[in-house]
């Protein structure tokens, strides 16, 4: 899958921690991850996460889907034997167990950036919905698109509130 030069060159990126056993990764980080390129010329290399590429090395190809999730939630850990397939569910059913998905109320609802709705326009969408408006005639109402309406009355979005 990938070439020796490749491998010895994401190798050289690696530093291991004696206390944890993680081969972390050196190099660039994105969002917490390693970052590393893979590709010929320059505009046409191709950044991957690191963990994933490690998997690939030692345990072969990715199944479309799955996500290569860390036993040891340490994002720039690369060791093959911290890493495991998952599904996204199964990765955040893993980070949900271990306290590390977290409910952040200052995110959510009202008090997110992107809000353009109060909790009582919430309730009313729902409310006006199972009394038999349709979707499309609520988002006229409300000002917004069905899709959205559609998230809303099926509890996709605004799950905090009954």
């Amino acid at each position: 899958m990938h070439d020796f030069k490749t491998i010895e060159r994401f190798i050289k990126k690696l530093s291991l921690d004696y206390d944890t056993g993680c081969w972390n990764w050196t190099g660039y980080l994105n969002g917490g991850y390693g970052a590393f390129c893979i590709g010929g010329p320059i505009r046409t290399n191709r950044v991957r996460k690191a963990h994933r590429v490690a998997w690939e090395i030692y345990n072969g190809e990715i199944p479309d889907g799955m996500c290569v999730c860390h036993h040891c939630d340490n994002p720039k850990c690369c060791n093959p034997n911290h890493l495991w397939l998952g599904t996204h569910k199964q990765n955040m059913e893993d980070m949900k167990s271990k306290g590390r998905l977290k409910y952040n109320p200052a995110k959510s609802g009202e008090l997110h950036h992107n809000n353009k709705f109060a909790e009582m326009d919430i309730t009313s969408m729902r409310e006006m919905y199972a009394k038999g408006y349709t979707q499309d005639e609520i988002a006229t109402i409300f000002n917004t698109s069905q899709p959205v309406v559609s998230a809303i009355v099926n509890h996709k979005r605004w799950k905090h509130l009954p």
